[in-house]
């Protein structure tokens, strides 16, 4: 699709006659200027500043107008003013559904994600969060979003941004959420000391700012709109440049706008007829067939500014008159139709915009259904007019289907006990059965069909077709899953469980250890061949140099069982929890798809972690892995990743990595292996303490790295030296292998010096890899 050339400069501002009209009689225009919401919007020295003030001066000098800046009031306090007619424009807003009721939005100019900011270093994602203390500005976007999707974090909100990280850093909230570039600015302005930020990765909170117009200043909304098209990537970089911090960490970026399609020149009516039954995709609002509503609808609001045209509803009484208008020319769309062979003769199609798989629904009471094929003798509640009623007869000529007025009958009929089963989407599914309680329904099973829902655009207008197409390809998903909740809700429906994954994850972890087992018998059986030919040797009286070195080859050999043994005990039993706890769960009722997804990958992990094991030790002696650079922090972090869950569920505290990150050169797997003997370790000396905090923590300065655990160290001082030798142990049982290959490792492998001391509360570990080619 070409780009909009004409747009890139000042002179492109194509206004209509009323629009012009519009801005002579508001010359001024009043916009909010927040006190301290750096770097977007902010007041100091007596004026507005930040990114958002810049960018709407930008768009004021192409309109012509004034803009008379109101600050003082609080975000709270702007909307209600915005929404009662106090003030025309809003800066940096997000869009929800729930604003856009009664705001009219531009697209985003910026895009912003949000970061955790806490002084607890083991924060880092939302389910760290759960049951914390979580401090956000009052009626901000993150406040209602966290009311939503994480009721278990404990919310405490704050008039501003700056109240809350005050908050976190006096130890009043555990963390607070916030934009990142909006944060660090105050951060570094008032000195403030928080040492951890984490920027979440869910695509929910990744939102973009837009300009909001009052309820009564649509027009106001299409002028400024048409004025973003005109900013060009000059402009945008020069702002760029001048506010935001140009790090890699830094997420948030300015963003062109307009440059995907190209809209009409004057605004554009386009006449639409409904499908005005069809809840919640798109209906008639409280039985006003002039008032349609529903995700379609939306979904088509979300591209009207784009294209610059006005969606206006042709009112008819039914789906099969809206059919008929549409060929008649009466309209010249159907904002939500699947491409038929009948269809296809009077009007073309968008590449679909939404996708809903064809679900059964029965009682909670009844078995659970593979395919279709099963109701074959069953009786079938389906909407009369519905083009699967006539493929089901043909497909299964013993099926009874009863053709009830509407989806809220079928439904009712199934829970009544009249139909055995009906059929729909699951969002036309989720709203009725959500709406109206009828809880003893659920989702059976799934068919292979889907309804592939486009805009059908009469064959007369191959160019709002080509818009149309371009338009909605840009509706992201974050904005598909808003009117998504919007309309449906949180409330899931009970699914089927899906027993193919628990089979395959039950199969692949008993193969894995078949497999396991058979490489350890045949590591056992190669260490008592290698006895046999040590002794041989020693019989013979082989020279003394060949018989040390079939001795520590031996030796090595015996100490790579040891570790395996020591590595895998910790693994093994966190399996065998897993699948108990499965059993459990599944009886709770708690086993549904996401939680198999879950169980079958942290399990896989477990499970690839101990082949790994074995392969990184053979290749410890084996090598075919080149020397690569990698960075120190991201191999250690990998570790503790994957000890996390059995260090929490010890009562053990990973305080995180502390300090500037390093590179090595070497192979990274055997880098690890130090680490695992050395957690390993201290996890075992912490479950034997009594009392007090249980912590391991990693510093790295100077290209040093420290290991230090909570587990009081070494009582006799005269025994740290001894702890690297190959057949020394302090713990009960142990083989004493871990310390020594570790000392192997970082002196042999990677040039640097091991050595352990006592710290404040245990042990300390420190490995130094300090540049010695001047020593």
């Amino acid at each position: 699709m070409a780009l909009i050339l004409p747009l890139l400069a000042e002179n492109s501002l194509h206004l209509s006659n009323q629009e012009k009209a519009f801005l002579k009689k508001h010359p001024v225009i009043t916009v909010h200027n927040e006190m301290d919401y750096p770097p977007y919007n902010f007041y100091k020295d007596g004026k507005a500043q930040g990114l958002s003030i810049d960018y709407m001066n930008l768009l004021a000098k192409r309109l012509g107008v004034k803009v008379r800046y109101i600050h003082g009031p609080t975000w709270s306090e702007f909307i209600k003013m915005i929404k009662e007619g106090k003030l025309d424009v809003m800066l940096n807003v997000i869009y929800t559904p729930q604003r856009g009721e009664s705001l009219h939005f531009t697209e985003p100019y910026a895009s912003t994600r949000k970061a955790i900011f806490t002084e607890d270093l083991s924060i880092n994602t939302m389910n760290d969060l759960m049951g914390k203390k979580v401090c956000v500005p009052k009626d901000f976007f993150i406040h209602h979003f966290l009311e939503t999707y994480y009721p278990e974090i404990l919310l405490k909100t704050k008039p501003s941004l700056l109240d809350c990280l005050h908050s976190v850093e006096n130890n009043e909230s555990d963390a607070t959420i916030a934009s990142y570039s909006v944060a660090k600015a105050l951060i570094q302005r008032e000195k403030i000391l928080i040492r951890h930020i984490s920027v979440l990765t869910d695509k929910r909170m990744e939102r973009g700012l837009s300009i909001a117009t009052g309820p009564k200043l649509k027009m106001l909304r299409d002028i400024i709109q048409k004025a973003m098209y005109t900013i060009d990537n000059r402009e945008l970089e020069a702002l760029s440049k001048k506010w935001l911090d140009k790090s890699p960490q830094n997420p948030d970026r300015l963003k062109a706008v307009g440059t995907q399609i190209k809209p009409y020149r004057h605004k554009r009516v386009v006449l639409m007829c409904n499908n005005p039954n069809w809840e919640p995709i798109e209906f008639a609002k409280d039985g006003n067939m002039s008032r349609m509503t529903g995700i379609a609808i939306d979904t088509l609001r979300l591209v009207e500014n784009k294209l610059n045209v006005e969606f206006r509803n042709v009112p008819t009484r039914s789906w099969v008159e809206s059919q008929q208008y549409l060929k008649e020319g009466k309209c010249e769309i159907l904002p939500a139709a699947i491409a038929t062979k009948e269809r296809k003769e009077y009007a073309r199609f968008t590449r679909p915009y939404l996708s809903y798989r064809l679900v059964i629904i029965t009682r909670k009471d009844k078995p659970l259904v593979n395919n279709l094929s099963e109701l074959a003798d069953k009786t079938i509640a389906r909407k009369r007019g519905s083009g699967l009623i006539s493929r089901l007869k043909q497909l299964y000529p013993t099926m009874k289907i009863i053709e009830t007025k509407n989806y809220l009958e079928s439904l009712q009929k199934v829970a009544e006990g009249e139909a055995y089963a009906t059929i729909a989407t699951i969002p036309v599914a989720a709203y009725y059965i959500n709406r109206f309680n009828l809880k003893n329904l659920r989702v059976a099973g799934y068919t292979e069909m889907k309804y592939r829902l486009s805009v059908a655009v009469t064959k007369k207008e191959p160019e709002l077709l080509h818009k149309l197409d371009g338009a909605l390809a840009t509706i992201n998903p974050v904005e598909k899953n808003a009117l998504y909740n919007y309309w449906i809700g949180q409330k899931k429906l009970i699914e089927p469980f899906d027993y193919k994954k628990l089979y395959l994850a039950l199969s692949v972890v008993l193969i894995l250890v078949i497999l396991l087992l058979y490489r350890h018998w045949l590591l056992k059986g190669h260490n008592k061949l290698l006895t046999k030919e040590v002794q041989k040797a020693t019989e013979e009286v082989v020279a003394q140099r060949t018989m040390i070195r079939e001795r520590e080859k031996l030796a090595v050999l015996g100490e790579m069982i040891g570790v395996i043994a020591h590595q895998w005990r910790q693994p093994l039993n966190s399996l065998a929890l897993s699948l108990q706890n499965l059993k459990y769960r599944y009886r709770d009722g708690e086993v549904d798809e996401e939680f198999i997804d879950r169980f079958v990958g942290k399990n896989l992990d477990r499970i690839n972690f101990l082949n790994q094991t074995i392969e990184d030790f053979r290749n410890f002696f084996h090598n075919r892995e080149g020397k690569k650079q990698f960075s120190v922090r991201e191999a250690i972090k990998a570790i503790f990743a994957i000890y996390s869950l059995d260090l929490r569920n010890n009562g053990i505290e990973f305080r995180g990595i502390e300090g500037d990150d390093f590179e090595l050169e070497g192979i990274k797997s055997e880098f690890q292996q130090i680490f695992l003997s050395l957690i390993t370790n201290s996890k075992e000396a912490l479950e034997h303490k009594k009392g007090g905090a249980r912590w391991i923590r990693v510093i790295l300065k100077n290209r040093q790295i420290v290991f230090e655990d909570s587990a009081g160290g070494v009582a006799d001082e005269g025994l740290l030296n001894r702890l690297f030798e190959a057949d020394f142990t302090t713990k009960p049982g142990g083989t004493g292998i871990g310390l020594y290959i570790s000392k192997e490792i970082i002196e042999k492998k990677f040039g640097g010096k091991i050595r352990v001391e006592n710290g404040e509360e245990g042990l300390r570990v420190i490995l130094d890899f300090e540049d010695r080619n001047n020593e």
